[in-house]
């Protein structure tokens, strides 16, 4: 067995400060990445063939009315073609191949 030597002092000097252990937290997304977040929270519901409500979206980031109509017209300016629904929210319009292209 080695035996270890080091050249710690035994005893903190004073001018050296002392460092605590610091737990790590969940910080918040910075303004710039919050948009980023919504928009790709409602492009996996989208993808998942669900609807997305204003209730839904609320609770979960927090946000107005306004915001919600600014992240659709996002989504719909970059080609998504969205439906309304009335009770449900919105959703996704998915074009398959008609019948008659067969």
């Amino acid at each position: 067995m080695t035996t270890a030597v080091f050249d710690a002092p035994a005893s903190m000097p004073r001018y050296m400060p002392r460092r605590f252990f610091v737990s790590p937290r969940k910080r918040p997304p910075k303004a710039s990445q919050r948009p980023v977040v919504r928009i790709a929270w409602m492009i996996a519901l989208f993808a998942r063939k669900s609807y997305v409500s204003y209730d839904e979206y609320r609770l979960r980031f927090a946000c107005s009315m306004r915001t919600f109509q600014r992240d659709l017209a996002v989504l719909r300016d970059a080609g998504m073609y969205l439906e309304p629904h009335p009770t449900h929210g919105y959703r996704m319009v998915w074009f398959g191949p008609s019948v008659e292209a067969r």
